[in-house]
């Protein structure tokens, strides 16, 4: 493996560590209207696993998960390789997420479908950069599965996770592997393999330990 080869490796797997702090994070703040419980995989410890996604529920998620991002973008910045080596990969990323917590932050009971819609909207306007146009994106997948849902179920979750890498892969002109395209196209692969009718969010988000 040539030296830009490991970079591009070590890249991914950097994303990868981060989009599973993310999630974790996340999960710490997720609302109290859950149907049951699971173990954290993590730590042990006993937390909800929703089975019902609402815009409330879903804005907890974003918040905090660009929580984590803002935290860590640093260490993105010191592996951004791709495509030009100019280090400020988290640092895009970071800026496109917050334009999108920004854009929903005075929501209030909401339906998942104008969170979506306004996350998607807020994103787009405040896009950095290629990570950040694919970041946009990622989530603008959620908006268009979630149109017209006041709530939806994990299988829909995993719906807009799926129609989000396709939305993302088609907004790069040569999508090239081993880059936060293919973490996010392998972690809902996995997410659609193992999701069942009655599954919790938890369950999903797992697929990120």
């Amino acid at each position: 493996m040539n030296n830009y080869s490991y970079e591009l490796a070590l890249l991914s797997r950097r994303t990868y560590l981060l989009q599973k702090d993310m999630m974790y994070d996340t999960m710490w703040y997720v609302n109290k209207k859950t149907t049951r419980n699971t173990r954290d995989l993590f730590g042990g410890r006993i937390m909800n696993n929703p089975t019902v996604i609402d815009g409330s529920l879903f804005k907890t998620l974003i918040t905090n998960g660009t929580i984590a991002l803002r935290n860590d973008h640093q260490g993105i910045n010191e592996l951004n390789v791709f495509p030009v080596p100019d280090g400020d990969t988290g640092s895009n990323m970071q800026s496109t997420m917050m334009s999108g917590v920004k854009a929903i932050s005075d929501l209030e009971n909401e339906s998942i479908d104008n969170v979506a819609k306004a996350l998607s909207r807020g994103l787009l306007m405040g896009a950095r950069g290629n990570s950040g146009v694919i970041l946009s994106q990622l989530f603008s997948g959620f908006a268009k599965v979630f149109k017209d849902q006041e709530t939806i179920d994990i299988p829909t979750f995993v719906e807009g996770l799926l129609q989000g890498v396709k939305q993302a892969y088609g907004a790069v002109i040569n999508p090239v592997e081993g880059t936060i395209l293919t973490v996010a196209r392998e972690a809902a692969d996995k997410a659609e393999s193992i999701v069942k009718p009655d599954s919790g969010l938890y369950d999903i988000l797992k697929v990120y330990r």
